[in-house]
């Protein structure tokens, strides 16, 4: 009895293997932008007249430097200019990541980090604060961290 070659069989499961383990990653990502999104626009404490500081908080997920999923950027009072300059923003971001699977969560108007620098204000710092506490309990479950 002889040993058979078999690699096309397991390549084919390897490849539904990354294929899987991709996508639950991806899906992780989603989950976790936009649980970063909600707790930025519920947990600051600051006033926001315009609306335009909430409206300007999105993410958005890259895959090798291309959008898979975009979220957030919800208008909140008369926020349009929030909104834009969010989008406006992220965009920006995309071009400097070109590799793997990304994360990028902004708030995008230009006062946004004024904002972070003043006493007990806060934009974005604890939703930051929160992905980098949750993102690695989460890679462990996909036995993707040590």
């Amino acid at each position: 009895m002889g040993i058979k070659k078999t690699s096309g069989n397991f390549d084919n499961w390897l490849n539904t293997k990354v294929k899987q383990l991709r996508l639950a990653l991806i899906n992780m990502m989603c989950y976790m932008g936009e649980e970063c999104v909600k707790y930025a626009r519920e947990h600051g404490n600051y006033q926001d007249r315009t609306g335009n500081l909430r409206s300007s908080i999105g993410y958005v997920i890259l895959d090798n430097g291309k959008i898979i999923v975009q979220g957030g950027f919800e208008k909140t009072l008369k926020g349009s200019d929030g909104q834009a300059k969010g989008k406006a923003f992220i965009q920006d971001l995309i071009s400097k990541h070109s590799k793997g699977i990304v994360l990028i969560v902004v708030a995008g108007m230009e006062y946004a980090e004024y904002v972070e620098a003043m006493e007990n204000y806060d934009v974005i710092t604890s939703s930051e604060l929160l992905a980098k506490r949750e993102i690695p309990k989460m890679l462990r479950q996909l036995k993707l961290a040590a």
